[in-house]
């Protein structure tokens, strides 16, 4: 367990060490994510549409169900996906 100090800081510890992180705010937890940044420069050149769907016909088929499923309303509501809060026995 790590406890914020009186400014609401908390420490990652070396695996974290001068790395980029995203923090996500939910109303009772908060996730860390080590992140990567691109230059704006270099992402403008990146291709939109993944070349790697076009290269893997698995992937490439369920993407294509699944858009058609969504135009055709065939949509299922998803309960909340925030992360489950542990139970402090382990």
């Amino acid at each position: 367990m790590k406890t914020a100090d009186s400014k609401g800081r908390v420490t990652l510890g070396a695996p974290f060490a001068n790395r980029p992180v995203l923090i996500e705010h939910f109303e009772d937890a908060v996730i860390v994510r080590v992140a990567r940044v691109l230059p704006e420069s270099v992402a403008r050149e990146l291709p939109i549409s993944g070349e790697w769907l076009d290269r893997d016909d698995p992937a490439r088929a369920a993407v294509r169900r699944g858009l058609a499923d969504a135009r055709a309303g065939r949509t299922t509501p998803v309960a909340d996906a925030r992360p489950k809060r542990r139970s402090r026995g382990r």
